[in-house]
């Protein structure tokens, strides 16, 4: 679980230093060791849409709601989504 972390810490450090690259490598080898860690999904999926991937972040958190559906966070932003997707 350690190695989640890390590559989850290693993510938001690329990140804000603009290496997307590298963060969304990191934060996708956190998915895989835990795909249910809430701070990895929304730190790959608000990565996603700041590169405009609007449909992969959408993925991304529809994914981890269809496991926690009572997420409120997640809900909201799914919705935000969809209306921006609609305003298109």
């Amino acid at each position: 679980p350690s190695f989640v972390l890390a590559h989850n810490d290693l993510g938001a450090i690329y990140w804000q230093r603009g290496e997307w690259q590298k963060a969304i490598e990191h934060l996708e080898r956190a998915l895989k060791l835990d795909p249910d860690n809430k701070d990895v999904i929304w730190n790959l999926g608000q990565i996603m849409l700041q590169l405009g991937q609007a449909e992969d972040a959408y993925e991304v958190y529809q994914n981890y709601l269809k496991r926690h559906p009572d997420d409120p966070e997640i809900k909201q932003t799914i919705r935000q989504l969809k209306r921006a997707g609609s305003q298109r």
